[in-house]
């Protein structure tokens, strides 16, 4: 095409004759026509207000199409997902369906943008400047007819609003009811032979009786037996090969005082044949699980109603247990009723700090459930805490190995629960600090439920990052699950790090009342006795500062720790209240007590390098215990805090960089050490 030609079509006006014989156009002037109407229609948007261009939508009636559209795909997509195992259909089909919808959305936009259906035809939409509109006169008062599409588009409204209902509300929520008894009691109908094969029709109360006699095997379930289910047939005038529709299944589960109902169907294409089964509650009619199998012709269809049978005995099962599993837990995302049951009581050990033991049902879960990630990931939890507490390399070499089983099997979980378990990674594998505050950032964002969760967040930000405020927000957050669901926690360890939290911070009137609560639960936790004493002296009532300490030496002597114990808890003690001249006292004698022991030379080293109180006899003292134990990463930090007080740099980043390649784990606090012996020794250059 000349260029003179395309120069004329662009200083010509393109709204007169848009699309109007477009076809017969070659492909560059279509692309211009296309162009110069966007142009103008950006254009209009631009000069018009907000109120103007909503004005316009309406006019044009895009507003009524982007909800009709929306509301018939959200429809489509329901039906596509019930009518997809139902027809044999592949399992993609859906993923198709959504993609067409979204591809057809802005055609569908622009369309109703342009165009008009009237009765006359398809017509171009005139412009709101060329458009004739007479203003009503305000004393005018204007009856608006109903119309066809308005009654189609309320239609479709309510369409939705009835499929999304149980979607939006019922999210959460466990919808399997148990009867008094805690059980769950289920009737089950004779399955529909769909096959048109006559021959087949043993099926119809075979594969019934199949799923009374494994469902009947089940603690958690009350199955009624086949001779009852035909003595309420008769008594609605079926035999018990007939064709039972889902009134009459509900019927009899009714009469059978039934709180769910299983129905269900075979079907046969070619060599394949598909049995399916819904479970159903009586009182609501709401599905409440759905499954299949696959086979074919010549398959044993006891072998196939028995992997239906299982599956919604797991299904079953999981939700009657999930009752009697604490709030915390309840989600675990495993399908197997046997590794749900042995992680139940896993966590019950776990809340009771029976870690041992959680570790050992944990396991079991495991091994009953080999894609079991949560499972793996409380292992992993238990040993640290085991760890934490023991200094026991062994446990934090099985809370490693634990963290990269749970992570190699992560996308069995939601995407918070996957950011929990890299977390961990991050923490335990690659020890990078910076990757642990990213994912910590990220999982504050999430909606979980689960106080343990924010538990473990509140505590890396506490003990990782010495992240006050961030720490206690994790805590607070525990309160409002708490509150919301009408219960204190069970947890000691809640409201010692809580407590330990408010205190950083200062706040030791909230820090008192979270001790207070603590005690309420755990009255024989010693603990609790020595928060409270650091809480007391900290805040200068050292009345009964005193009472709390002698409670508190009380309860270590009676539990048999050593003299050098006692004398060690109590420098720790006066330590986080600030009372300095007071834990160098016991530091000094855990020293006199034990003078060869490695540990003892560190804690007072320490102490004095940290807060300058003779930084020459603490690297002396440190000096000693690396003698005794060179590898040691705690003794080399000490070293090299030291050195880096003495401003001696460069051997401090180099006792500090082995101290990290010693550690075990990310070490924060240590990594900022690192970076500022690097920035102090640039300083010099």
């Amino acid at each position: 095409m000349h260029q003179r030609t395309i120069d004329r079509i662009k200083k010509t006006s393109i709204l007169p004759g848009l699309f109007l014989n477009l076809q017969s156009l070659d492909f560059e002037i279509k692309i211009i026509y296309i162009y110069k109407y966007i142009i103008h229609v950006t254009s209009m948007v631009q000069k018009s207000s907000p109120e103007g261009f909503w004005v316009e939508l309406k006019r044009r009636k895009t507003v009524r199409i982007i909800i009709t559209y929306a509301a018939t795909a959200f429809i489509l997509l329901q039906l596509t997902d019930l009518l997809t195992p139902a027809l044999f259909l592949p399992e993609w089909t859906t993923r198709l369906v959504t993609l067409l919808l979204l591809i057809g959305f802005p055609i569908a936009v622009i369309f109703t943008w342009v165009f008009d259906i009237t009765p006359q035809g398809i017509k171009r939409t005139k412009s709101s400047t060329s458009a004739k509109v007479q203003p009503l006169k305000p004393a005018e008062h204007v009856k608006r007819k109903l119309r066809t599409e308005d009654v189609f588009v309320a239609i479709l409204l309510l369409l939705v609003v009835i499929l999304a209902y149980p979607k939006l509300f019922g999210r959460g929520k466990d919808k399997v009811s148990l009867d008094p008894d805690g059980k769950i009691s289920i009737a089950v109908n004779t399955f529909d032979n769909l096959t048109g094969d006559s021959t087949m029709n043993s099926w119809e109360i075979g594969i019934s009786e199949l799923l009374i006699y494994n469902l009947g095997t089940s603690k958690e379930l009350t199955v009624q037996n086949s001779q009852t289910m035909l003595e309420v047939y008769k008594s609605i005038e079926r035999t018990q090969t007939a064709s039972v529709a889902p009134s009459l299944s509900k019927e009899a589960a009714v009469k059978l005082k039934a709180g769910h109902y299983i129905t269900g169907n075979f079907q046969k294409t070619g060599n394949k044949i598909r049995i399916i089964a819904k479970l159903i509650d009586t009182g609501s009619d709401e599905l409440l699980w759905t499954g299949k199998v696959d086979g074919d012709i010549d398959s044993d269809y006891i072998t196939l109603a028995d992997s239906l049978s299982g599956q919604l005995k797991d299904f079953l099962e999981i939700k009657a247990i999930k009752k009697n599993t604490d709030l915390d837990f309840r989600e675990a995302f495993t399908n197997s009723a046997e590794a749900y049951r042995k992680y139940n009581e896993g966590t019950k050990a776990l809340m009771n700090e029976d870690y041992p033991r959680a570790i050992e049902l944990f396991q079991e879960a495991f091994r009953k459930d080999t894609t079991f990630a949560l499972a793996a990931f409380y292992i992993a939890n238990a040993n640290n805490i085991i760890a934490v507490h023991s200094s026991n390399e062994e446990y934090t070499s099985q809370a490693v190995k634990w963290t990269r089983k749970a992570y190699e099997i992560k996308e069995k979980l939601p995407d918070d629960y996957q950011q929990w378990v890299e977390l961990w990674r991050a923490w335990y594998i690659t020890k990078n600090s910076n990757d642990v505050l990213r994912y910590c950032a990220l999982l504050e964002k999430s909606d979980i439920k689960s106080r343990y969760y924010w538990h473990d967040l509140g505590v890396t930000y506490l003990s990782g990052f010495k992240m006050w405020e961030k720490a206690v927000n994790a805590f607070e957050k525990i309160e409002t699950i708490s509150s919301e669901w009408g219960e204190d926690w069970q947890f000691s360890n809640y409201y010692h790090n809580y407590g330990s939290a408010c205190h950083q911070l200062g706040n030791h009137d909230k820090e008192a009342e979270i001790y207070e609560k603590g005690i309420k639960y755990f009255p024989d936790n010693g603990w609790f006795y020595f928060d409270q004493a650091v809480c007391a002296t900290a805040k200068g009532d050292t009345a009964n500062a005193r009472v709390l300490i002698d409670k508190l030496i009380r309860l270590i002597k009676e539990q048999g720790a050593s003299e050098r114990a006692m004398e060690y808890w109590l420098g720790n003690l006066y330590e986080e209240a600030n009372s300095l001249d007071k834990a160098e006292e016991h530091y000094r004698i855990v020293l006199k007590l034990d003078p060869n022991r490695a540990n003892s030379m560190n804690n007072l080293g320490g102490f004095l390098i940290k807060y300058d109180r003779g930084i020459d006899e603490g690297m002396n003292l440190i000096n000693d215990a690396l003698k005794i134990n060179p590898d040691d990463e705690f003794y080399l930090w000490t070293k090299g805090l030291g050195c880096f007080k003495q401003g001696k740099y460069q051997e401090a980043l180099n006792f500090l960089q082995q101290a990290k390649n010693n550690c075990s784990a990310a070490a924060p606090e240590l990594d900022k050490d690192i970076q500022n012996a690097k920035d102090a020794i640039n300083r010099q250059f």
